[in-house]
């Protein structure tokens, strides 16, 4: 009996250890979470190494003024350029219209987890997920939410907030 409530207080403190440390962000047009340098993604801690990167020590802590920042230059970017050409070939390749621009973008909840190049440059990766298939706002806070599926009511991107430029999108496939 002792055996178990040493192990079962170990597995309490060691959860605590790798608790969210999210918190909450509300703009104009959008809301969300935003990951701390201290939160673990995808059940790692945030001092993960893979092979002899360590990834974690890249991650940074967003502040107020990146997102609203990324925000503001995803909003600027999303009916021009790499974003307008990389919804084309989505709609072409699934013979679909894809709901996307910037007048939608309001319909999307919010995920933020920043990183910092080797350059020293923020890159703000954000998911984005329909507001109608999140029941509760709160789950966006414990864990980054990853899709396999589902076309653009998931979907993620990058943005360099230094060159103000947006890469990786990726919408998910239709089911």
């Amino acid at each position: 009996m002792k055996h178990l409530f040493i192990t079962i207080a170990l597995l309490i403190l060691g959860h605590g250890v790798y608790s969210q440390e999210s918190y909450f962000i509300e703009g104009e047009d959008y809301y969300g979470y935003v990951f701390s340098r201290e939160d673990s993604i995808g059940g790692f801690p945030p001092e993960i190494i893979i092979g002899d990167v360590p990834i974690g020590s890249r991650r940074y802590t967003l502040t107020e003024e990146n997102i609203v920042q990324a925000e503001k230059i995803l909003r600027e970017n999303m009916n021009t350029g790499y974003v307008k050409e990389y919804i084309k070939t989505w709609e072409s390749f699934w013979k679909t219209r894809c709901r996307l621009n910037k007048t939608t973008l309001k319909n999307y909840y919010r995920q933020y987890i920043g990183y910092i190049t080797p350059e020293k440059e923020v890159i703000v990766y954000i998911t984005l997920i329909t507001k109608g298939i999140v029941r509760d706002i709160k789950h966006l806070s414990d864990v980054l939410i990853e899709v396999h599926d589902g076309g653009d009511s998931y979907w993620t991107i990058c943005i360099n907030l230094q060159t103000q430029q947006v890469f990786n999108m990726n919408i998910n496939g239709m089911s």
